[in-house]
């Protein structure tokens, strides 16, 4: 049940018209037709209760998503001081691109922080006359609109330092998480978050393309070293290992987190135990 279902009584008036409007439809569908040979025929199309149904959640599903978008335009609008300015900023071609952006994203998405964080940066762009603050927040919408749950989990994971104070208070201290983040081998990401299984590569994948994480480069020298060493002892033969590749946080990564964390999202700050390697 989502955060706008709750508190329903006797349960929800969005399943109850769902049900009571598919049950109308498919007595006066049986009614029509009888068991015989015309109701396969009618079968074989799209039958008017399943469009019935369709009507009923296309009107759940759009309410779902304009207030969800609103809520993206309440958060600009706490930045820029009135919905009014939004719009009137919006007549930069730029920026109503990038409105549009976060208002579709918002309203794609049941996380509440996420969609608060849309907010937040679309203020900040739409109030500011820099262009180059303009295009990281296009960057960080477009980034935010390609996460959920397991992204966010994942890159807050791989963000936690060894020995610093997590999450940081200040923009320094999340420079410092973009710049010192530990790195992380695939293997020890799936021990870490055994749920994700062979997700786990579709996780990596969306992070990496949105450049919030990156492979760190594999230790040639030491390879070829432990392969010479290897090679001189029978019991360990050439080949018994490979160098694996491995993942950090970037600072954009740690720019999205804080993001994240200053919105409230309660999927971050969750410690999955284990450690990095």
């Amino acid at each position: 049940m989502d955060d706008q279902d709750a508190g329903n009584e006797g349960g929800n008036p969005w399943t109850r018209a769902t049900i009571e409007g598919v049950a109308s439809a498919a007595g006066a569908l049986v009614g029509s037709v009888g068991f015989g040979p015309t109701a396969g025929v009618v079968g074989a199309l799209v039958p008017p209760y399943a469009l019935a149904a369709l009507d009923t959640f296309g009107a759940r599903w759009s309410s779902h998503r304009k207030a969800n978008a609103a809520q993206v335009l309440i958060g600009a609008a706490d930045k820029m001081g009135s919905i009014e300015n939004v719009l009137l900023a919006c007549e930069s071609p730029a920026k109503e691109i990038l409105t549009g952006i976060a208002l579709n994203a918002g309203a794609s998405t049941a996380m509440q922080g996420k969609i608060r964080a849309l907010g937040m940066v679309l203020g900040r762009a739409l109030k500011s006359d820099d262009d180059a603050l303009v295009d990281e927040s296009a960057l960080m919408v477009a980034a935010l609109a390609d996460v959920e749950v397991p992204h966010v989990r994942l890159l807050d994971t791989m963000a936690r330092p060894f020995n610093a104070k997590y999450p940081p208070n200040d923009p320094e201290g999340w420079s410092f998480i973009g710049r010192f983040a530990p790195k992380w081998e695939r293997r020890r990401l799936d021990w870490k978050l055994p749920q994700y299984g062979v997700a786990m590569d579709g996780v990596l994948a969306a992070l990496e393309r949105h450049g919030l994480i990156a492979e760190v480069a594999t230790d040639v020298k030491g390879y070829l070293e432990d392969q010479e060493r290897r090679a001189k002892n029978a019991l360990y033969p050439i080949g018994a290992t490979n160098p694996a590749p491995s993942w950090k946080v970037t600072e954009f990564g740690a720019s999205l987190l804080a993001v994240l964390y200053e919105a409230g999202e309660p999927c971050v700050g969750q410690d999955a135990g284990g450690g990095a390697s």
